[in-house]
């Protein structure tokens, strides 16, 4: 039997001046084997380029590992004024391991001076 991976969080919050998305996902069930997921940005209302810088990557479980982490760079956007929004998805998943529920998460970004946050 495998395990199973998900989002730590359904949506990231991200607060201005914040230069890196820390996306985590965790894993549950078997933990003793090494797997991975291969994740990658797609574009909301926050552009590739403009918000953030476009991001493919794989992320691995090491043996008995429960989490990991997938960065994105952001970038600063001073002339967005509004609440702005892009997705982390994964693509594929390696190893003895299958996707949770929901796929992606969604990385919002508040702009400032906003209250409430979110």
């Amino acid at each position: 039997e495998g395990s199973v991976i998900f989002f730590a969080n359904h949506t990231l919050a991200i607060e201005p001046g914040t230069k890196v998305a820390e996306v985590v996902l965790l894993r549950v069930g078997n933990l003793s084997d090494e797997v991975g997921a291969d994740l990658a940005t797609v574009d909301g209302t926050a552009f590739a380029g403009s918000s953030y810088k476009a991001s493919r990557q794989r992320v691995v479980f090491a043996p008995n590992s429960s989490s990991a982490t997938f960065s994105i760079e952001l970038l600063d956007c001073p002339l967005c004024v509004s609440h702005r929004f892009f997705v982390a998805h994964v693509e594929a998943v390696h190893g003895n391991a299958t996707m949770g529920s929901s796929s992606f998460t969604r990385i919002r970004l508040l702009p400032e001076g906003v209250w409430p946050p979110g």
